[in-house]
């Protein structure tokens, strides 16, 4: 009986499995292996004799073995060796793994592995046989391809392993062999061996423990396959070559993320460190130590020049001395910066001068051609490392050998850097010209902050870079070795918690201390000034203008005084989710590294605080406005803070002067004026939580003569600052969440009263009117229809969507009107309760809002005030309804004759008057919500507006799209909520419709994309987790064509410049398929770290997949465009036809 042949998908799942299955047994072994170590037998005579005489094979070719061609810039270091007399080569390796000693051990060590056979499976012979004669020892013997024309070889190897553990606890691991030929026990024999010629091998691996779970292996291989002497040397080379590429295998297979397996090694060199306080150096060490305490004490002399700094904690200066003639051009930069850890990390990290990170800025950023460690001359406390730098055009690249030497004392380390005349092989020739070099760093330890570990590093450092080369190239070339202390800097940053440090123990002494504050006459005066000043100003009538605010939760207006200049005077007020003494802390507090880091973004050129007592500073700033011809200005005031009663705080700003900074002294500098006053009102805790009012007004006079709108766009980002507040505090999730399971609990008691009424109501609104269409801002998930009359102001819509919540918290929500969340996502200017009546049959409250009115082409009509009743029914025990109803019936309008010139004068005073006074508008609303499975619920909305006369069509139609947008908004608040464990198929489709909601251009999303990332719960873990999703992203929805070049990359330990290729490649691969899923098929194929992103999580392909879409309706090479130019491209050769056939 003929058996029917497999389905071709079940056989390669029944392959799936058994690689699955060979995979754990294989993991098995490893592991037994490590635990078992210990029982190992002793060691023969004949094993200690193979282990010592395979060592000579390493100290013997060491020196003699050159670097393989094209091999300096991989991590695996490559050298060779052929014998002068012919036949045997020898091949050395050198690599870093990321993990332990023991795991290598036992990789290299299992011969007879399914995984190492799976590899092997084209050789004809491959035979292990273990513990031999009941030793360590184990026979392999393997048959070895090679080129045509060549006969096989055999090779036949006893193998041998030896454990060493230093006085540090550190494990060495040795593996030896040699030809089976010389070991003096049992032999075992395979047929066919007899047709192929005997090859020899003898070597040894050595495996060295860096750190808990990173190693360093160095191999060595003498062979010999017994060509004849006028073998090519191309295939000794080859035949050599082959045990190598396996080494990069190996360290592909286990490669980790290269700053996590950079900071372990740091951390284990800065225990080392702290073990080795005290240790005497050799001769030679103290001489360059002593060379580099002379450099040292040049850093602290004269004649230095300041360079400029991108970091505040970062002070560089050079000094340079010009050359005498036919001398060479040398300079001394000087760097010193504050350093988030102890002297020992600091150290520990400029020694590890080829870690992963370093390594790989030196290739991908900087293009230099060479950066390696010279192993060979390395000792307990010093390594040397060869660097070749790239120089400006037409300058020979430098080429700089040195030795690194580290002296560990306690509280202080000091590293030495001195060049040395060694000559490198780079495995190639290029052009360079060796420079030399000399440096000091000098670590200091300072006292905590805040737990925070603190250090003070110096780095001095001397270059000649050879040859005799322009000053300017000289100045540019010292900044970038300085440049090494921003790096330090920023590998220990820890910015977030030294800052809330400083800000804690100034809110602790308001706390604690306001009460003993002592005030003299002259500080309280400048309280009354500004109070009087600021306060005061609303009392006097002045005409205030409200400005737009970026931030709905904060209020902004504006006067206008003339003068000799035009001053502002700008208030803003909003509730901040902190005590009084946090929120005024954290605003006194100017020179936290946040608050500086900022200044400098925005323009910022100085800045510095004067203290003059606990409850007064001197803040001197100035700032470059980035016009063309205006000069900077600069601001020098004194502010004191003053608790007036425990509930009541206010600080006051004035100009001051002080001969520490006298006006005028810096000629491109104008001496600009600012007055400001800050009041903090304790106002009762919600859900737990503080508030304080707070109001800040500022009144800026830039002392020249400024254009209105110049001076006005400055005021609103002047007082954006109490929105940094606001946001800096903000715990709107929180509070929200609390108020909304107090709602819940409520809902959950309503009875089934009303409830077919609302219904029936709910119905009768959300029935489709006649000549409704789909609205212009469509979201993909929902179905939406809008009508608006064409005068009147009247209008219509309703949208179904699915929200990833319960059906009680969605009403929750709906019935929290005053919420953060419902006026953010409303966009209403105001929001206020004036009844709340709950209980069985009476879930009802006055609701009061106001909106801005505005049109889809941007024109702005007067703000709407809407009165209203809302109601909550049950109707059911999964189905919920809603409505809003207007609390006054407005009148008939139709019934009103109303002549073209009448509303034609409405319109122009709707134009001409402010939106003090809003004008009354209607609507009638009506949500249901019913009860899906896996936490799910339905949400079906309906709207009827009447927004009076004087509105166009397309206003209407745009206030009606704008509700119906509110309640995808509410979709999208909830979808932002789930944790990343949660995350399902439709959650990553959710997620992507998000990001393109409201998006029309690869701008529009990048911007989409940031406020997703920041505020998605589950966007946030990832990016936490991985980093680097962030930087691939961006290219991905930018949309830009690019060239595609696939990245192979693990996904734990891919670069940011390999993410952004990653990203980069999503565009070229959509375009070269027909759909959109075809297109991500192919980008996942090219993309290893995309292929197991998808994998672990199953719901970011078809994120991907939606965004693609979206991606490629609006690219020029997209669907749309392609239907557009079509048409065009047809019209065109319609009415060419038509001209010739005339």
């Amino acid at each position: 009986m003929t058996l029917p042949n497999p389905h071709p998908v079940a056989t390669k799942k029944l392959r799936l499995l058994l690689s699955d299955g060979e995979h754990m047994i294989d993991e098995r072994r490893k592991k037994d292996l490590i635990e078992n170590i210990d029982d190992a037998p002793p060691l023969t005579e004949g094993e200690q004799k193979l282990i010592a005489g395979s060592m000579k094979v390493v100290e013997e070719n060491i020196s003699k073995a050159k670097r393989i061609a094209g091999t300096v810039s991989e991590s695996v270091e490559k050298y060779i060796y052929h014998s002068e007399e012919g036949g045997a080569t020898v091949g050395m390796i050198v690599a870093k793994m990321d993990l332990s000693a023991v795991s290598l051990f036992a990789e290299l060590w299992l011969l007879d592995t399914y995984s190492r056979k799976a590899k092997n499976k084209d050789a004809r012979i491959y035979e292990v046989w273990n513990n031999l004669d009941g030793t360590r020892v184990l026979q392999f013997t393997t048959s070895v391809g090679l080129p045509r024309g060549f006969q096989d070889r055999l090779l036949e190897i006893w193998v041998t392993w030896k454990e060493m553990i230093d006085e540090k606890g550190r494990r060495t691991f040795i593996i030896a062999f040699a030809p089976l030929e010389t070991y003096e026990g049992t032999h075992h024999e395979v047929s066919g061996a007899k047709k192929m010629v005997e090859a020899t091998s003898t070597g040894v691996h050595i495996i060295k423990e860096l750190s808990e779970s990173t190693c360093e292996l160095m191999s060595a291989q003498q062979s010999d396959f017994k060509f004849s002497s006028a073998i090519p040397l191309s295939v000794l080379d080859f035949v050599a070559k082959q045990p190598m590429n396996y080494v990069n295998e190996i360290q592909k297979k286990f490669r980790h993320n290269g700053k996590e397996v950079d900071r372990e090694r740091a951390a284990a060199l800065a225990r080392e460190m702290i073990e080795r306080r005290g240790e005497p150096l050799m001769a030679d060490q103290m001489a360059v130590f002593n060379r580099s305490e002379e450099l040292l004490g040049d850093g602290r002399g004269e004649m230095w020049k300041a360079l400029g700094s991108t970091n505040p904690d970062v002070e560089m200066s050079i000094k340079y001395i010009p050359p005498k003639e036919g001398e060479r051009s040398v300079a001394t930069g000087k760097g010193v910066g504050l350093i988030d850890c102890s002297a020992e990390e600091a150290a520990a990290w400029v020694m590890d001068h080829c870690s992963n990170d370093k390594m790989r800025n030196h290739k991908e950023i900087e293009r230099n051609p060479a950066r390696l460690e010279l192993r060979h001359l390395a000792r307990v406390n010093e390594a040397t490392f060869a660097t070749v730098v790239r120089f400006p055009f037409r300058l020979d690249d430098r080429e700089f050998v040195f030795r690194m030497i580290w002296k560990s004392e306690m509280r202080r380390v000091m590293i030495a850097l001195e060049s040395v005349r060694d000559e490198v092989d780079y495995g190639m020739s290029f052009k360079k010209t060796r420079g030399f070099v000399r440096s000091t760093w000098l670590f200091e330890d300072l006292p905590e902050r805040g737990g925070v570990k603190q250090c003070r590093a110096t780095f001095v450092t001397q270059l000649d870079a050879g040859g005799i080369i322009p000053i300017w190239v000289v100045d540019k070339k010292v900044p970038v070795q300085l440049g090494a202390v921003h790096a330090l800097a920023d590998e220990f940053r820890q910015d977030e918690k030294v800052d809330s440090v400083e800000v804690g123990v100034l809110a602790t002494f308001i706390r604690e201390r306001w009460k003993d504050e002592v005030y003299s006459e002259e500080e309280n005066a400048l309280l009354e000034r500004a109070r009087q000043k600021f306060e005061g100003s609303f009392k006097e009538g002045k005409v205030w203008t409200r400005l737009k605010s970026p931030d709905v939760f904060v209020k902004m207006e504006a006067t206008f005084e003339k003068g000799g200049s035009v001053a502002l005077v700008g208030r803003a007020a909003t509730v901040v989710e902190a005590t009084i003494e946090d929120c005024a802390a954290w605003e006194l507090t100017r020179m936290t590294r946040e608050r500086v880091k900022d200044h400098y973004k925005f323009g910022g050129v100085d800045r510095k605080v004067d203290k003059l007592s606990y409850h007064s500073d001197m803040y001197y700033f100035a700032v470059d406005f980035g016009i063309k011809s205006f000069a900077l200005r600069e601001w020098l005031v004194k502010f004191v803070w003053k608790m007036v009663d425990e509930n009541t705080m206010i600080v006051g700003y004035e100009d001051t002067e002080d001969d520490n900074f006298p006006i005028g002294v810096r000629k491109k500098y104008v001496r600009a004026s600012s007055g400001a006053f800050w009041k903090y009102e304790r106002l009762p805790e919600v859900s737990g939580t503080p508030q304080t009012r707070v109001t800040y007004c500022q009144q800026v006079d830039l002392k020249g003569f400024m254009p209105l709108f110049v001076m006005n766009s400055r005021i609103v980002q002047t007082l954006e600052y109490l929105s940094t507040m606001r946001k800096k505090f903000d715990k709107s999730l929180e509070i929200d969440a609390g108020q909304r399971a107090e709602i819940v609990k409520k809902i959950k008691r309503e009875e089934e009263v009303g409830g077919l009424e609302a219904s029936a109501q709910f119905e009768a609104l959300f029935e489709e009117r006649q000549g409704s269409e789909r609205p212009s801002r469509k979201f993909e998930l929902t179905d939406s229809k809008v009508q608006a009359s064409a005068v009147g102001g009247k209008g219509w819509g309703s949208t179904r969507v699915k929200v990833r919540a319960e059906m009680e918290e969605v009403a929750a929500f709906f019935w929290d009107f005053g919420s953060r969340a419902n006026m953010e996502i409303s966009g209403d200017v105001e929001r206020t309760l004036e009844e709340d009546e709950e209980g069985a049959g009476a879930f009802k409250k006055i609701v009061k809002r106001r909106q801005q009115m505005s049109s889809s082409h941007g024109s702005h009509h007067r703000h709407r005030k809407f009165n209203s009743e809302m109601k909550l029914r049950r109707v059911d025990s999964d189905t919920l309804v809603i409505l809003i109803s207007p609390k006054f019936n407005p009148l008939n309008r139709e019934t009103r004759q109303r002549t073209l010139i009448a509303r034609s004068l409405e319109r122009f005073a709707t134009r001409m008057k402010s939106n003090e006074h809003a004008v009354n508008a209607f609507e009638n609303v009506s949500i249901r919500l019913r009860r899906l499975d896996g936490g799910r619920s339905k949400l079906e909305f309906a709207c009827e507006i009447d927004l009076g006369f004087g509105v166009s069509h397309g206003a209407a139609k745009y206030f009606v799209e704008r509700r119906l947008g509110e309640i995808i908004g509410v979709s999208i608040y909830f979808q932002r909520l789930i944790p990343l464990k949660e995350y399902k198929v439709e959650d990553g489709i959710a997620l992507a419709n998000d990001l393109l909601w409201m998006t029309s251009s690869g701008k529009k999303r990048i911007e989409r994309l940031k406020e997703v990332l920041t505020r998605s719960r589950a966007m946030r873990e990832l990016t936490e987790t991985l980093p680097w999703v962030e930087v691939m992203l961006v290219p991905a929805v930018r949309g830009n064509l690019n060239i595609n070049r696939a990245v192979s990359t693990k996904l734990v330990c891919v670069s940011e410049k390999e993410a952004a290729q990653i990203g980069r490649n999503l565009i070229p691969a959509l375009k070269s398929k027909k759909l959109v899923n075809a297109g991500v098929d192919q980008w996942k194929v090219q993309n290893r770290a995309i292929r197991e992103l998808m994998k672990k999580y199953t719901w970011f392909e078809p994120m991907i997949v939606e965004i693609s879409k979206g991606i490629v309706k609006t690219a020029p090479w997209g669907l749309m465009w392609r239907v557009a130019l079509g048409a065009v491209l047809s019209l065109g050769d319609l009415v060419t036809d038509l001209i010739v056939l005339k």
